[in-house]
């Protein structure tokens, strides 16, 4: 259980508040010249400073990013990830608790970023500085460590209160990377690029806390981890959410509960080791052919990664990032790629289509509180024909133990609106003993989307 006032303190909020209400804009700036761009409203940062404090049940308003849409949003102990689009392309911000920014914009190429506060700012070389009461805000650009050319920082001539960033260069890359920090003592982070893949990992230390973040393109999710001082990891290093997770209080605490599942010495009864029965019967038989496939649930990875051994191009998603952590080493070992995500599985991004989903536990824990935004992922994550196989646990089990159980007749009402049922069969679940054959009675349900019906609009 995760204790909200351990993650921040009340004065160091009223420090950043005080930060926030100077900001007028922090977003790529559009067109001739430094003066368009979004304009970013000192008040909405006030009030994003606040409800960061605590966990909230609700997003906080896109436009108070300077957003157009929050795609990616997650509450911590440590951190709060927010990312989605803005006008010129997108942009990421990790919330370093108690009081840094990673502001990880991805524009056009030779768009302007800038900043405007209601004191004078100071510039030296590639940092600034703007007065907040007894306190500053520091920010310094970092787009030069990553190697790219052409960038400079200026403070507009008339106002005295605007740093802005441009790149030089049109054809330089829009990616704008800053640290924005309040306080005394400024990280100083180490910065390394990767070229290859056009990744950046961040180094700091603040509050007495080492964060690390990897910041690959926007296409793909970062990492973080985050450690104390003498190097104990408060945070091993994991996947940032791909999609919405559940917040607030509740959503928190259920997350940690399921991730928990897999800090343990012991990983939990569901996950067996091996491929599920029924996937590879399909799969060997020839009934579902290599395609692009999505695994819901996926937890450790060996149905994933099972996938991409027989030439399926995989995304797996799951909500517990240690799960996923377990899930990446599997797939290293096998030598096959495999595209993981922190992701809810009623909130999964708009990352399809997909020939085939697999789930194998998954549905049958959503179902008792959101079994519409279930049939909605898979129904607008798949195309025409595509197939989707579910294992689920069958309420025509008599023992009173085992996972949740789901009636047939459900089942079809959940599905049949986009999909027709091609199969239903009982089985029983496998555990980690191959030789046992009573495992929890099971349902087996092969489904195949019907062309007839469009896929909903997510909301």
């Amino acid at each position: 259980m995760i204790d909200n006032r351990s993650s921040c303190k009340l004065a160091t909020f009223s420090k950043i508040a005080v930060l926030l209400t100077l900001f007028a804009l922090c977003a790529p700036a559009v067109g001739k010249g430094p003066a368009s761009g979004p304009v970013l409203k000192g008040a909405d940062l006030l009030t994003l400073a606040k409800s960061l404090a605590k966990f909230s049940d609700d997003l906080p308003p896109a436009a108070s990013l300077g957003m157009e849409k929050i795609t990616a949003y997650e509450e911590h102990q440590y951190f709060t990830y927010i990312g989605g689009k803005i006008p010129t392309g997108e942009r990421r911000v990790v919330f370093c608790k108690p009081s840094t920014f990673i502001i990880d914009d991805h524009a056009r190429p030779g768009d302007t970023w800038r900043l405007i506060g209601s004191g004078q700012a100071k510039v030296a070389e590639r940092s600034f500085s703007i007065p907040a009461g007894d306190n500053a805000a520091h920010g310094m650009s970092l787009q030069q460590s990553t190697g790219l050319k052409g960038g400079s920082i200026k403070i507009d001539g008339e106002s005295r209160h605007t740093v802005d960033v441009i790149h030089t260069a049109a054809r330089v890359s829009g990616r704008f990377l800053h640290l924005i920090h309040v306080g005394d003592i400024v990280p100083k982070p180490k910065v390394t690029p990767n070229h290859k893949d056009d990744s950046v990992t961040v180094e700091f230390t603040a509050a007495k806390r080492i964060f690390k973040l990897h910041l690959p393109e926007y296409k793909e999710s970062g990492r973080i981890g985050v450690s104390q001082a003498d190097g104990k990891k408060l945070l091993a290093s994991r996947l940032l959410p791909a999609g919405i997770m559940p917040h607030g209080s509740k959503g928190v605490k259920l997350l940690d509960r399921w991730d928990s599942s897999y800090r343990r010495t012991r990983l939990p009864g569901w996950d067996v080791g091996r491929p599920a029965g029924e996937l590879k019967r399909l799969v060997e038989s020839g009934a579902v052919k290599p395609g692009r496939a999505l695994v819901l649930g996926c937890g450790t990875g060996t149905n994933a990664v099972y996938l991409a051994s027989k030439g399926f191009k995989v995304v797996g998603v799951d909500v517990a990032p240690s799960a996923l952590t377990f899930a990446e080493k599997q797939a290293a070992k096998a030598k096959v790629k495999v595209q993981w995500m922190v992701a809810d599985a009623v909130a999964v991004p708009d990352i399809g289509p997909f020939d085939f989903i697999f789930d194998r536990g998954c549905y049958h824990h959503v179902q008792k509180y959101n079994a519409a935004g279930f049939a909605n992922t898979v129904s607008r994550l798949t195309g025409d024909g595509a197939l989707f196989l579910l294992l689920a646990g069958n309420a025509n089990e008599s023992r009173h133990y085992g996972p949740p159980r789901v009636k047939q007749t459900k089942i079809v009402a959940d599905f049949s609106e986009t999909f027709a049922i091609q199969a239903m069969r009982e089985i029983r679940f496998e555990g980690r003993d191959p030789e046992r054959k009573n495992g929890p009675l099971a349902w087996s349900v092969l489904l195949r989307r019907r062309a007839d019906k469009k896929p909903p609009i997510r909301d």
